[in-house]
């Protein structure tokens, strides 16, 4: 008896080992249908994607002019409603607006239909000629060639119903831009993907929303400002069957915290995911929330550094947002996500945001971004290579050296993160990644760099370093959620961030997204 039970507690021992064995080797493979998410670049006058049909969204704020003078900005205020429309003008004062901005005709050319309320006059210039009209309704033709924007130019507004709600939508549209104001190719293009994530299309990193009753709505007349209406970008996650990922605002009110969630819980559907973050970045010093985060963590005496009180203040304001979540999400937890998000290059800071607070103990999951970093400086340290030597290099010595330190430290900080993740019971994801080539300042300048790099994002070894790279996320991670930075965007001095430079661009041409598709089988 007492060697059959040897026997059985051996065997179910071996049986331990082998199912510890397998689950580690299921871990380091990729999985079957690795997440893709995606970032999409802001709602400006020369976004590269167009997502919307009412080109109104994008437009920019209103620039005050003078009827006598030649200038672009006169800097006078100007009067406007609650929804950013013009609401009076001064004597000699006009008002212009731009939209489709330097597109290089990449934009729908044709007919448009321009409709309004109130009463007023305009002038239409640039790419754009009125063709017909009639009280409340404009026919307006957008050309392929001529001065790179549509320009609309208030000249007089009626002060007891000055012109309002004003929509410009693009060809075939007309009939249903109420009901979905998407853009159908959009969809098409990027309908796919796992989770987007709204960050950009939010601007936090410009934003100074603080009150839920100044949130954008879909009256507000461009989102160029304010970010995009919350109801909105829900409404493209149902539209797509995408989860949903949120920063909210650093100034937000526990109000606008509460009501944002609640919003997002009764109006997402039940079986998508909302995931949600404290802002964005609140490590990196180019952005005012870190620089706030600072101020008031050291105001609080949270550390001696200011850079470890604003990483501590980040801790306590997550730990704010979650509780509100809780609150708001009670017994549902399934349905939302609270993230702390931190930067990859140094896994000291996620440490010490975790252990702050008990965050670590709050939260569900842990996002970096493990960007495939190269910056090019003007003047480099420690044998780092200068916008003067690598202007110079063929894109065989570039690829030679991308391929060693930049992806081997990305795949160091997925480790180092994973391991960090396990050790606090969260998931290791990614709110931001891929290749990170820049001209740093005056870099900028060189434009035999600049166009070196671009070639680089343009060439097929791009993909295959991209092929690397994700593979390295699947075996740390499992294939976990990764959004990549951005969906599709300008090459340049800026960056070279889209997997697409246009909209309108052949994605077989478009090495970075053909990587991705393989690797997540999520792309058309």
């Amino acid at each position: 008896m007492m060697k059959n039970g040897i026997r059985s507690w051996v065997m179910c021992m071996l049986a331990v080992l082998l199912c510890a064995d397998a689950y580690a080797a299921e871990r380091a493979q990729p999985s079957a249908s690795p997440r893709l998410g995606m970032n999409f670049y802001s709602i400006v006058d020369w976004n590269r994607d167009l997502p919307f049909v009412d080109m109104k969204k994008y437009a920019r704020p209103w620039i005050p002019q003078a009827e006598d003078q030649d200038v672009w900005d006169t800097g006078e205020p100007l009067a406007l409603d609650a929804d950013g429309y013009i609401t009076s003008l001064q004597p000699g004062q006009r008002a212009t607006t731009v939209m489709l901005t330097d597109l290089q005709g990449n934009y729908p050319t044709g007919h448009y239909v321009f409709l309004y309320e109130g009463e007023g006059e305009w002038e239409w210039s640039g790419l754009a000629e009125l063709v017909e009209s009639e009280p409340g309704r404009q026919v307006v033709n957008v050309r392929a060639d001529g001065a790179p924007y549509v320009q609309l130019t208030l000249t007089v507004v009626n002060p007891k119903d000055h012109p309002r709600n004003m929509r410009f939508i693009r060809p075939g549209y007309e009939d249903r831009y109420d009901a979905n104001p998407y853009a159908t190719d959009f969809l098409e293009r990027w309908g796919g993907v796992d989770t987007i994530r709204f960050m950009d299309w939010m601007r936090i990193n410009r934003t100074d929303q603080s009150e839920w009753s100044n949130r954008p709505t879909s009256a507000t007349r461009t989102f160029y400002t304010t970010g995009v209406a919350l109801e909105w970008m829900i409404d493209l996650c149902n539209r797509t069957d995408s989860h949903a990922w949120f920063a909210i605002p650093h100034l937000a009110t526990d109000e606008y915290m509460r009501e944002f969630a609640r919003m997002v819980r009764e109006r997402l559907a039940p079986h998508l995911i909302a995931y949600y973050e404290f802002s964005n970045e609140v490590w990196n010093t180019m952005f005012e929330q870190t620089r706030w985060a600072q101020r008031r963590g050291s105001e609080a005496g949270l550390a001696e550094q200011p850079w470890e009180a604003g990483w501590l203040y980040y801790s306590e304001q997550s730990r704010r947002l979650f509780d509100l979540l809780d609150e708001v999400y009670e017994g549902e937890h399934a349905r939302y996500r609270r993230v702390v998000a931190t930067q990859a290059a140094n896994d000291y800071i996620g440490r010490l945001k975790l252990g702050h607070d008990k965050l670590g103990s709050r939260a569900d999951a842990l996002a970096i971004g493990p960007y495939l970093t190269f910056n090019v400086p003007v003047q480099g340290r420690d044998g780092q290579p200068t916008a003067d030597e690598v202007q110079d290099w063929s894109l065989d010595q570039l690829f030679e050296h991308l391929a060693g330190q930049p992806l081997a430290g990305a795949k160091r900080w997925m480790e180092r993160y994973q391991a960090l993740a396990d050790e606090y019971g969260l998931e290791l994801i990614a709110y931001e990644g891929g290749q990170h080539l820049t001209a740093l300042a005056e870099a900028g300048d060189n434009q035999q760099l600049v166009d070196l790099l671009a070639d680089a994002n343009r060439d097929p070894r791009m993909g295959d370093l991209y092929r690397q790279y994700f593979s390295h996320w699947s075996k740390v991670t499992g294939g976990n959620l990764f959004c990549h930075w951005t969906a599709t965007g300008t090459y340049g001095r800026h960056g070279y961030w889209g997997l697409l430079e246009w909209r309108t661009q052949d994605p077989a041409t478009a090495p970075k997204y053909q990587a991705l598709k393989e690797w997540s089988g999520a792309l058309p």
